[in-house]
């Protein structure tokens, strides 16, 4: 029962790890380009921000078809 309930809490961290964007990110915004925020990422992907507004660490989870 010990291993069973070690996989699902293993389980549990990863699957939220994996629901988050590459890392590291920055706040790409550029406000006099008319351009808001969003998560630039050293991958070269672009993601939604954080739900709190600003962070990128972690990112949304909705990634950008391209970045702006």
């Amino acid at each position: 029962m010990l291993y069973k309930s070690l996989f699902v809490v293993a389980l549990a961290l990863i699957s939220f790890s994996a629901a988050q964007g590459p890392q590291p990110c920055y706040n790409a915004a550029d406000p006099d380009g008319g351009i808001g925020n969003y998560c630039s990422c050293a991958d070269g992907s672009c993601w939604n921000i954080n739900p709190d507004g600003h962070s990128c660490d972690p990112t949304g989870t909705d990634k950008y078809p391209s970045c702006p």
